[in-house]
């Protein structure tokens, strides 16, 4: 019975892997909530508004004609364009390796973070900032970024999907490195350029990074339940 219990222990995750991915989903949740509570409150919606002004101002102080190039190229990274593009892409060679569910887990990801873009900027009705001149054309709602929210959750997804083929805790790390990198220089860049409130791209990434946590959920369900699982490289 000892050496029993033993082994049923051993394949037990450790403590920490149990709180993944639902520890990361509650933060992201709390602090977009947080914002949106701030910005739907009259008693502190004056200070958000106050603190993002000032961040904005910062930021114009900081332009240059170099740098006002870099960043107009920056955000398209997150452009539907390029979301759409990089989200076929991938569920194509998802599919063709013969891993079907990381194909469908990466549609999912892309097609709710679009809903959840729609469904957020009609609910909060945050226009866009007009304090410091635009560097790009845009129209619609401000809150939340949907830049951001889309980059945090589909690179955040292609990390997860990715690293599923590797073993190496290196490789992994320098997947993680580069999405985080991306998401991170996109959501400046929609601040950058003027389009949007520093609050909304910080609000956008903790959603998307919550839609890309709250997916593992049924993926690793279906993976274990059903033996769906892709050959390491």
């Amino acid at each position: 019975m000892k050496k029993k219990s033993t082994a049923a222990s051993e394949r037990q995750p450790p403590w920490r892997f149990k709180l993944f991915p639902y520890l990361p989903i509650a933060l992201t949740l709390l602090v977009f909530a947080l914002i949106v509570f701030t910005l739907k409150t009259n008693a502190t919606s004056e200070a958000l508004y106050s603190l993002d002004n000032e961040l904005m101002l910062s930021l114009a102080k900081l332009r240059t004609p170099g740098l006002n190039e870099i960043f107009i190229q920056l955000t398209a990274l997150g452009s539907l364009t390029v979301m759409s593009l990089l989200t076929t892409v991938a569920t194509v060679l998802f599919w063709l390796g013969r891993d079907r569910l990381s194909a469908a887990h990466m549609l999912c990801a892309s097609i709710g973070a679009w809903v959840l873009i729609r469904v957020v900027k009609n609910i909060v009705g945050r226009e866009r900032p007009t304090l410091i001149p635009r560097l790009v054309d845009v129209d619609g709602l401000s809150f939340p970024s949907g830049h951001s929210l889309a980059t945090a959750a589909i690179y955040g997804t292609l990390f997860f999907l990715t690293a599923r083929h590797y073993p190496s805790h290196r490789a992994k790390s320098v997947l993680f490195l580069m999405c985080l990198c991306i998401a991170l220089l996109v959501s400046f860049s929609r601040v950058y350029v003027g389009v949007h409130f520093p609050s909304d791209v910080t609000a956008g990434l903790s959603l998307g990074a919550a839609w890309a946590c709250f997916l593992i959920i049924p993926s690793e369900t279906l993976k274990r339940k059903y033996g769906l699982t892709a050959k390491p490289r």
